[in-house]
């Protein structure tokens, strides 16, 4: 594993944050989970300094967000069920071998 340093702003959305890794490391943003602590940013414009910190973050100190890579194939699969009817969702789920609905 290697380190990625991004000076990100407080005041930063998720997605800017993605896209400051990506244009550093050319993972895609959809490739991309990023987790504070051990809660998954998931909301695309979730403002960084919302979440929840331990006293030292809010003493101004470093955040460590930890990056995990989706892989290209989970992408697609997110790709489907975002633009998917919702009534097909369950379908394509229960095709969907067990690894990649992780």
């Amino acid at each position: 594993s290697s380190d990625l340093k991004v000076a990100a702003r407080a005041d930063w959305a998720t997605c800017q944050v993605k896209r400051a890794i990506e244009e550093l490391s050319s993972i895609p943003v959809g490739e991309q989970r990023l987790v504070l602590g051990c809660t998954e940013l998931v909301e695309e414009f979730a403002i960084l300094r919302d979440r929840k910190r331990t006293e030292a973050s809010r003493a101004g100190a470093l955040q460590q967000v930890t990056l995990l890579r989706r892989c290209p194939e989970q992408v697609e699969l997110l790709q489907k069920l975002q633009t998917m009817d919702a009534y097909k969702v369950p379908h394509l789920l229960r095709r969907t071998p067990l690894w990649l609905r992780s």
